[in-house]
């Protein structure tokens, strides 16, 4: 008889224990859904005409101060950021802009405006001229690497979402 008595009390505490833990997941999963409430009360941050950091393919950051990403553009474009100065070749680097299905609808260069011959940061800018095709509302930049000697392993490159009137 003392045996079923202890048992039936381990019973009663394992059950009681594992209500505990259940009211307790219960609660904590409130406080986040609270958390969350008060988080998505919060307007949400537009992004507004600032600099922004792309990393390219190998690691590279380049810093794009115009256009931002989404931004509605128009032709000609005014392309402007930081790059390191190995990314020039004779203080230019190539710029593409595609349509959304990838088909190349204007190229230039941009130009370093200061030192090239480094590899610290230099400001950059250029100006690219396009034909907008009337099919597709957005199309991709591409800021290149210069790549003079035309093997693969040197190639690098950012690119980024644009949109078109």
């Amino acid at each position: 008889m003392n045996i079923l008595h202890t048992v039936k009390n381990i019973i009663i505490i394992v059950v009681a224990l594992g209500l505990a833990f259940l009211l307790l997941g219960f609660i904590k999963n409130k406080e986040v859904q609270k958390e969350n409430e008060v988080d998505s009360s919060i307007p949400e941050v537009t992004e507004t005409k600032s600099d922004f950091k792309l990393t390219s393919l190998k690691g590279v950051e380049i810093v794009i101060n115009n256009p931002i990403e989404n931004q509605l553009v128009t032709s000609p474009l005014t392309i402007s950021g930081k790059a390191p100065g190995n990314w020039f070749f004779e203080a230019s680097a190539p710029v593409t802009i595609t349509n959304w299905d990838g088909l190349i609808i204007g190229e230039s260069y941009i130009q370093a405006k200061g030192d090239w011959m480094t590899t610290d940061y230099v400001d950059f800018e250029g100006t690219l001229s396009f034909t907008n095709t009337e099919y597709g509302d957005y199309g991709f930049l591409i800021l290149k690497k210069d790549n003079p000697s035309g093997e693969y392993q040197f190639d690098d490159s950012v690119e980024f979402r644009v949109n078109f009137k």
